[in-house]
């Protein structure tokens, strides 16, 4: 994650941000904006299971959803 970035743009699209969702765990944010941004995540993350599941055509990104629900069970065990 780029320091400079300001939070806004990296919340509209936490995976362009982290290469995983660990990597939000391991950032300098607070906890409140690493939930935030998980939280995100995986919303993200639902609409591109959704998708793949709508559409016949296979290929693109691949979903991490239970990687981030493993990150924000992670996130709730440290608070």
């Amino acid at each position: 994650m780029n320091t400079q970035t300001p939070f806004d743009e990296i919340l509209k699209d936490p995976r362009a941000h982290f290469d995983k969702p660990a990597s939000v765990l391991s950032s300098s944010l607070d906890s409140g904006k690493k939930r935030e941004l998980l939280e995100r995540w995986e919303q993200d993350e639902r609409a591109l299971v959704r998708a793949a599941g709508e559409s016949p055509m296979t290929g693109g990104e691949q979903p991490m959803l239970r990687d981030v629900e493993l990150a924000l069970s992670q996130l709730d065990k440290t608070n």
